[in-house]
């Protein structure tokens, strides 16, 4: 749906979905003038046009989604590597003081 206005004064004249064409006489201007007629022609092409692009957002959105799903997993393992690599730091770190502690 899309908005008819007046191309005059910009009144709303109504609504309508995007098939043919329909004129329309303002109310305000009165005068039946081309400047008071409202012309709305077809805007199917517009419409495909537009789902189109929203097509291509949500593709587009999808794998950005998928992206981010996979650097999140990423962060997460890395996160658990760097908890694991910390754990081994600490268990050397007692197996140094032992292993110095057995030679004196």
């Amino acid at each position: 749906m899309f908005d008819i206005r007046c191309s005059n004064c910009n009144k709303l004249l109504g609504r309508a979905e995007a098939q043919g064409q329909v004129e329309i006489k303002c109310p305000r201007c009165k005068k039946l003038t081309k400047e008071t007629l409202n012309i709305i022609t077809e805007y199917t092409n517009l419409d495909k046009e537009n789902e189109r692009i929203r097509q291509e957002i949500e593709k587009e959105m999808y794998y950005v989604t998928e992206d981010n799903i996979e650097l999140e997993k990423a962060i997460s393992e890395g996160r658990q590597a760097e908890k694991k690599l910390q754990e081994n730091r600490e268990q050397l770190k007692v197996l140094m003081t032992t292993y110095l502690g057995v030679e004196a």
